[in-house]
């Protein structure tokens, strides 16, 4: 049914995805008290599918969710965020993909906490989440970064920065986290 999300919060985003060609799909609103990176697993493997066999989906796609996810971080003591667990768990999904982009922000401008709360990572801003694709894990193995360990100990921060993956930007309102997955293609059978 087009035009029912466009008076909604992801309107603006669905919309510019449309202006530049993908037809946007909400998948969900209310991506809910759900760990972060299982989260981006699975739409990673949504996206996967998409681009594998163009279901539920024909690409070029945008596929969309928000809510707030959550991540339980015990006794760790990393320096990350929701939405930067959710696109480094997305990265090892697509690796090796040249199909798909995966976008992971918190509308604040800040995803969880950085340089403020460790004197260790003082040169790295805040991040509002990040940006992954299909080369993320590849050249995370190029640039001595562990993923898995960083997904771990919940130090996703330095490890986004470090691949320049990290989205930065202004505290302005809180509003919901934003989640989405370009499909730009195709690929054949796997």
């Amino acid at each position: 049914m087009p035009g029912y999300w466009q008076s909604g919060k992801l309107g603006p985003a669905m919309e510019k995805a449309e202006e530049l060609g993908f037809k946007a799909h909400l998948l969900t609103d209310k991506l809910i008290e759900i760990e972060a990176s299982q989260a981006g697993v699975y739409l990673a493997s949504v996206a996967a599918t998409v681009e594998r066999s163009g279901r539920p989906f024909e690409p070029p796609c945008a596929l969309f969710s928000s809510g707030e996810l959550v991540v339980t971080v015990g006794q760790e003591k990393g320096i990350g965020g929701r939405n930067q667990e959710f696109v480094l768990a997305a990265a090892m999904k697509i690796a090796g993909s040249q199909n798909i982009v995966i976008a992971s922000v918190d509308t604040d401008g800040t995803d969880g906490p950085g340089f403020q709360f460790s004197p260790g990572v003082s040169d790295i801003p805040c991040l509002a989440g990040g940006i992954v694709d299909g080369e993320t894990a590849g050249e995370a193995i190029k640039t001595g970064v562990d993923i898995s360990r960083a997904l771990r100990h919940h130090d996703t921060t330095p490890a986004l920065w470090k691949l320049r993956s990290g989205v930065v930007a202004s505290p302005n309102i809180s509003v919901i986290d934003l989640t989405v997955a370009l499909v730009m293609g195709r690929s054949g059978p796997k």
